[in-house]
C-alpha cells in the first residue's frame, strides 16, 4: 500500500510540491546492477522529482548499500546538500565542513553530466568539497593506483590508544589545521591522504604542491612528466604552489592544509635514502602556523618507498653523459625549498607495497609566540623581531611535528613516536 500511495504522488505534479522530502532527495543506482534496472528507475524518478540530486555509481552493483569501496553514503548526503539540511533542523552540528547550497558532484535530471566539481574554489571562499568520483583519464588512473597500494590509516586518539581508521583524529573544530609529514617516492600519499580525508572525514584539505605540478606544461617535455591530467585534477582538488605565502593564505582561511615539509626532494630519493626525511632545519612553517592559532596534525607514512625500486636516481641521470645536460636546463630555473630538491624523476619499475599512514596527536600553537610581532609573510622574509622564547617554541613544535619512525618490516606497521 505505501508503495503504491508512493507511485501516485509521484503521478501527480500538484501532489509532489506539496511532499516536503522531495526536496531533499538523494536517488542513487548501480551502475553494474544486474538484478534490477536501477539505472533506468532513478532517470525515470529524477523526472518526477525536479530537485532530487541523481547519481550513478559507475562500479557499484545491486547492493551498492554494502559497498563500501564503491559508496560513501556519508559523503553522498553531504554532498547532496542534504545531511547539513538535517542536522540544521535537529539544531546538531558535525566536523564536516558546510556545503554549498548547490550541491557539489550532483546530477540534475535535465543534465545528467552536470554538476561534478570541476576547478578549484575560489581563493576568497573556503574550499567546497568535491566529489571523489574520477572525471578524467588521470584521476582514474590515480584510483587504480589506490586499489593496487590499498592504503590503511589508522589515528592515535586523546587517551593515546591506536584506532585502527581516522576516529581518533579530531577535527571538529572550526580553526585552521596543519597536517605535516614525510613524502614518500614519487608523492602518491599526497592524493591518498586527500582522498581518505574527504571520504571519511567530509575535510577538504588544500594541498600545497610543487609548482610545476600546476604549470601548463611539463618542464621536461617533451617527456611526459608530470603525467597529462595532473593540473586538472590537482587544481579540482584545490591544490595550490606551495609557498610560505600560500601556507599564511590557507591557514588565515581556517583551512585544512596539507604540506609535506620534505617536497620534491623526499618524492625524488636517491639510492639508500629509504625514508630519509629532508626537512628544513628553519621553522618557519611553525611560526606560521602559531601566528594564526593553528593546530597541527603530524602524521607518518610508509609504504611509497617500498614500491618502487630504482635503476637510475636522480643524481645519477643528472650526471649521465646523454641526458645530464638536457634535464639540467630544465630543471634550472625551477624554485628550490630544500637542499637538493631537483625535478628529475628516478627511473626504475613498481614492485607495489601496501600504504600505511599513521596521525599522530595533535600540536597546538594557541599559546605559542603570543607576543609573536606581525611581519609580512614570504618565501624569503626575515625572521622579524621574534623573542628567543617565541623561536625556541616553534623549533620545539617543529621538532615534535617532524618526530622519529620505525619500521617494522614483519608487520608493516608504522609507529609515532613524538620526542617529550
Amino acid at each position: 500500500d505505501g508503495a503504491e500511495a508512493v507511485r501516485k504522488a509521484l503521478d501527480s505534479p500538484s501532489r509532489i510540491s506539496k511532499i516536503s522530502w522531495t526536496s531533499r532527495t538523494l536517488l542513487l543506482a548501480g551502475a553494474r546492477d544486474l538484478v534490477l534496472p536501477s539505472v533506468d528507475e532513478t532517470r525515470r524518478l529524477a523526472a518526477r522529482l525536479p530537485n532530487a540530486i541523481r547519481k550513478v555509481l559507475p562500479g557499484a552493483a545491486h547492493a551498492s548499500l554494502d559497498d563500501t569501496r564503491e559508496l560513501n553514503l556519508r559523503l553522498e548526503l553531504d554532498l547532496a546538500g542534504i545531511l547539513a539540511a538535517l542536522t540544521e533542523e535537529r539544531g546538531t552540528s558535525t566536523s564536516v565542513p558546510k556545503v554549498p547550497k548547490e550541491p557539489i558532484g550532483a546530477t540534475r535530471p535535465s543534465a545528467e553530466s552536470k554538476g561534478r566539481a570541476g576547478g578549484a574554489a575560489d581563493a576568497a571562499d573556503s574550499p567546497r568539497l568535491v566529489d571523489p568520483t574520477p572525471t578524467s583519464t588521470f584521476e582514474s588512473w590515480l584510483s587504480q593506483m589506490r586499489r593496487l597500494f590499498s592504503p590503511v590509516f589508522k589515528s592515535v586518539a586523546d587517551d593515546g590508544s591506536l584506532r585502527d581508521d581516522l576516529d581518533g583524529l579530531d577535527v571538529a573544530h572550526a580553526g585552521p589545521v596543519l597536517f605535516v609529514g614525510n613524502h614518500q617516492l614519487f608523492g602518491f600519499d599526497g592524493p591518498l591522504i586527500v582522498e581518505e580525508l574527504l571520504r571519511e572525514r567530509g575535510v577538504m584539505l588544500t594541498a600545497l604542491v610543487y609548482p610545476p605540478l600546476l604549470a601548463d606544461s611539463s618542464p621536461l617535455s617533451p617527456l611526459p612528466y608530470p603525467l597529462p591530467g595532473t593540473k586538472e585534477a590537482f587544481q579540482r582538488f584545490n591544490a595550490k604552489p606551495v609557498s610560505a605565502r600560500a601556507l599564511f593564505k590557507a591557514l588565515a582561511a581556517k583551512e585544512s592544509v596539507l604540506l609535506f615539509p620534505g617536497g620534491a626532494r623526499e618524492v625524488f630519493k636517491r639510492k639508500n635514502e629509504m625514508y630519509k626525511l629532508f626537512w628544513p632545519d628553519d621553522s618557519d612553517m611553525m611560526r606560521i602556523a602559531a601566528r594564526l592559532n593553528a593546530t597541527v596534525v603530524p602524521f607518518s607514512g610508509i609504504g611509497g618507498d617500498e614500491s618502487f625500486s630504482i635503476a637510475l636516481d636522480s643524481q645519477e641521470l643528472l650526471d649521465a653523459p646523454a641526458v645530464g645536460e638536457f634535464f639540467k636546463s630544465r630543471v634550472e630555473p625551477l624554485p628550490s625549498f630544500v637542499d637538493g630538491d631537483v625535478f628529475v624523476p628516478p627511473l626504475g619499475a613498481i614492485t607495489p607495497s601496501r600504504h600505511y599512514f599513521l596521525f599522530g596527536r595533535p600540536i597546538s600553537t594557541t599559546e605559542m609566540c603570543a607576543a609573536v610581532t606581525h611581519t609580512t609573510i614570504s618565501s624569503s622574509a626575515p625572521h622579524g623581531k621574534q623573542s628567543t622564547a617565541c623561536r625556541r617554541q616553534a623549533r620545539t613544535a617543529h621538532t615534535d611535528a617532524k618526530g622519529t619512525y620505525r619500521h617494522q618490516t614483519h608487520a608493516k606497521m608504522l609507529y609515532w613516536r613524538s620526542p617529550r
